[in-house]
């Protein structure tokens, strides 16, 4: 949330959150980002504020 529309890899993430030693998949990701919209979203089809980013990853905005 620091820095609002910035896309962040699902790599970027992991290393951020969980460190560099975290051995998990990249699906992690997509499963914590799954939560926080069911969250944060008002609609789970249409989301506001945790957007994806084809071939990236995840921007927040």
């Amino acid at each position: 949330m620091s820095y609002p529309r910035r896309g962040w890899y699902c790599e970027q993430l992991i290393k951020q959150m969980w460190g560099p030693h975290f051995l998990e998949k990249t699906e992690t990701v997509d499963v914590h980002i799954h939560w926080f919209r069911e969250k944060l979203e008002p609609y789970l089809s249409k989301p506001e504020y945790l957007i994806t980013v084809r071939e990236s990853g995840y921007r927040f905005d």
